[in-house]
């Protein structure tokens, strides 16, 4: 423009130098570009002037527009669902601008392309000027980026849990728990970090955190679990050691329970220690220890309890007193029998219960009389002794004499005595100890004269069975064995000499001639009892009835071992047959091989021919035998009898005998109080009725009366 602006015409001039004269013009512009019209005119030094020489400057266009708005600066990153980001971005325009003249835009919407992650629209612009002349092309690029983090679907806290400690099914539950997140363009990914156990006081917790991450790997926030782990379990505690007992001074050891617990170590803590205050009876007293076990959270186990029962140490003291005297324990006199105490204590503090264990020993009552299995023997025979009535004293014994009571020869000790006397022999017994001496019974046994007075003929014998109903054996059957003179052998090996009659047999035998009903007992059933005096202890019995003719009998009376019997009780005067039946009970007798009562002989008492001719001489004497002094009266009477004895020296004794020969009483008396004859009443009321026998001993006497009382 410069270069065509300095060009300018040459002029000439026929007469000398011309002078240019310019006229610029200005730029017309025209559709593209314009043009500068110039003119000039020559003048000559006579200011002729020429023509107007014209230039037209054509101003043409021929550069294209250029961009103002940087390359890239167009560009945008959005995230993708924040339409209003995009469409403000995709708003934008370039700006261009030209040399010569206005431009106009040519815009090329791109279409949204799809990436892995978002996508992009690509925009061009193309800028032209009035002369068609066109810029480059302008490209603007927005990218769509998915830029928005996934969301936790699972609410905040949902996955929080209260888990009992030790419960680990239930802890691994909530462990595999896991939280729900979504993504608005892809599917995420969770990522779990998972807390160790933090502890607490009571308990502790598990603290897991998730993140969530969509394939743009945008992160979401954390998502977080928090595990409680508590403690609502008591302890357990087992049992405390078993209660026991102690004796002072041993010290009280106590035997804690042990404790667990499901969630950390409990404590064992003593509730209480209880010392109740001791007996003032006995000084026992007991210590009481409480335990329970409690956990970390406070929760308790039941309470567990031993007891220690602590005994006073013991001393105990054994003394006997006799009755009526006393002793001394402890500043304390006692008389009765029993267990005192006394409590004290020692100088290790130990209670001491001192224990008196005091026995009183009761005294002997004498014996009532003596038992005999027979009241006379032939000599050489044994009679059996037995005590009646009395009663032992504590550690006393009785002790059997002759002689004289106490001072003469000691024949044995013990309630009953086996005796073969050679003479009349008077026995006596008492009941010694250390508490007295009772005084002496006494028994004379007679020595019976030999003679005519038995049994000699076996009228009848029907035999009965053993227990086991077999036969009596052939040696214990021989008939002629209860005939003659009794063995009175009682001992226990004493040899077959007697007639076993059999349970419920019958024996008829015959005196050589009539026994008369004589004072007191007239005849005598004697049996081989082999060592055992009384009927408790052997229970073979039998009934004994007479006859004078052999075809009426009138009982007389049951017995058991020797038994002396009463004619006068059938009311005859006179008798010669005899028949003893068997009635002792099978069940008594524990053997297989027992077969009832053996009879070693029938006798009669007094002397048959004696008694046999007072029977034709004077029958009154049968009340009132010939020669005896003693006497009784009334007779019969009601119980109130009047007996009147004669002289004698030193002590007697008055027996009464039913007519079993058993006693029923007796009445020690001393001559002192009867120097010559005097009457004795007897008060026997009390008797049932019946006929009895009063017999005297004394002074080397005795005599029998029968009596019948109403």
């Amino acid at each position: 423009m410069a270069a065509a602006q300095a060009l300018q015409p040459v002029a000439s001039d026929n007469c000398g130098s011309i002078i240019l004269t310019k006229q610029p013009g200005e730029f017309v512009p025209s559709a593209c570009g314009g043009t500068i019209t110039n003119t000039w005119i020559a003048r000559d030094a006579c200011n002729n002037p020429s023509t107007v020489y014209t230039q037209v400057i054509t101003i043409t266009d021929n550069t294209v527009p250029t961009w103002v708005s940087a390359t890239g600066s167009l560009n945008r990153s959005v995230s993708s669902g924040n339409e209003q980001a995009l469409l403000v971005a995709l708003s934008l325009a370039p700006e261009a601008s030209d040399n010569c003249s206005a431009v106009s835009y040519t815009k090329t919407t791109g279409q949204f392309v799809a990436t892995n992650c978002g996508g992009t629209y690509t925009n061009t612009w193309v800028a032209k000027d009035a002369c068609n002349n066109s810029s480059t092309v302008f490209t603007q690029v927005v990218t769509v980026t998915e830029q928005t983090a996934p969301v936790w679907t699972s609410a905040a806290g949902s996955l929080n849990r209260q888990v009992a400690c030790g419960n680990t099914a239930e802890l691994a539950a909530a462990q595999a728990l896991a939280p729900i997140a979504s993504d608005n363009n892809s599917s995420v990914t969770l990522t779990k970090t998972s807390g160790a156990f933090s502890g607490a006081t009571c308990g502790g917790t598990y603290t897991n955190t998730w993140t969530a991450k969509d394939a743009c790997n945008n992160v979401s926030s954390v998502f977080t679990q928090v595990i409680t782990i508590y403690d609502y379990t008591s302890p357990t505690i087992s049992n405390a050691g078993a209660n026991k007992t102690i004796t002072c001074p041993t010290v009280a050891q106590f035997n804690p329970p042990t404790v667990a617990d499901n969630c950390g170590t409990p404590s064992l803590v003593v509730v209480s220690t209880v010392t109740c205050a001791p007996s003032i009876v006995t000084g026992i007293y007991t210590i009481t220890r409480k335990w329970k076990a409690v956990d970390a959270c406070g929760n308790a186990s039941a309470i567990r309890t031993q007891v220690i029962t602590v005994n006073p140490m013991q001393t105990t003291t054994q003394q006997s007193i006799c009755a009526g005297s006393s002793y001394t324990f402890y500043g304390q006199s006692y008389t009765q029998a029993g267990t005192y105490t006394k409590l004290t204590t020692n100088d290790q503090g130990c209670n001491v219960l001192a224990r008196l264990i005091l026995t009183v020993r009761t005294p002997s009552i004498a014996a009532s009389g003596i038992n005999t299995s027979s009241p006379s023997v032939p000599q050489g025979s044994s009679v059996a002794l037995s005590v009646s009535g009395g009663l032992l004293g504590t550690d006393a014994s009785w002790k059997w004499y002759k002689g004289s009571c106490g001072t003469g020869v000691l024949m044995g000790t013990g309630p009953s005595l086996i005796v073969t006397p050679d003479q009349n022999t008077t026995y006596y017994v008492r009941a010694e100890g250390p508490c007295g001496t009772t005084a002496c019974v006494q028994k004379t046994i007679f020595i019976e004269q030999t003679g005519s007075c038995t049994v000699q003929e076996v009228v009848s014998f029907t035999q009965g069975k053993r227990k086991d109903m077999a036969n009596v054996p052939a040696a214990r059957s021989v008939q002629s064995n209860c005939l003659g003179n009794p063995q009175y052998n009682d001992a226990q090996n004493a040899p077959i000499n007697f007639l076993s009659l059999g349970f419920g047999g019958e024996l008829v035998v015959k005196f050589p001639g009539a026994v008369a009903n004589g004072s007191g007992n007239d005849i005598r059933i004697v049996e081989t009892s082999f060592g055992n005096p009384s009927c408790a202890n052997y229970k073979e019995r039998i009934r004994v009835a007479v006859s004078q003719d052999g075809t009426t009998y009138s009982v007389i009376g049951e017995g058991c071992l020797d038994t002396d019997f009463d004619i006068g009780v059938s009311n005859l005067g006179w008798a010669q047959y005899v028949k003893i039946t068997d009635i002792s009970l099978r069940s008594d007798f524990p053997a297989a091989d027992a077969d009832g009562f053996d009879v070693d002989g029938v006798i009669c008492l007094n002397g048959s021919a004696v008694f046999a001719r007072l029977a034709q001489e004077d029958p009154d004497e049968l009340h009132q035998p010939r020669g005896t002094q003693m006497k009784l009266y009334p007779n019969p009477n009601n119980g109130n009898v009047n007996v009147e004895l004669p002289a004698y020296k030193g002590q007697a004794v008055l027996r009464v005998f039913n007519a079993m020969g058993q006693l029923i009483s007796s009445y020690p008396i001393n001559a002192g109080d009867n120097p010559e004859s005097s009457v004795y009443k007897l008060g026997l009321t009390g008797l049932p009725t019946g006929i009895y026998q009063l017999h005297f001993e004394g002074d080397g006497k005795a005599e029998a009366i029968k009596f019948f009382k109403q």
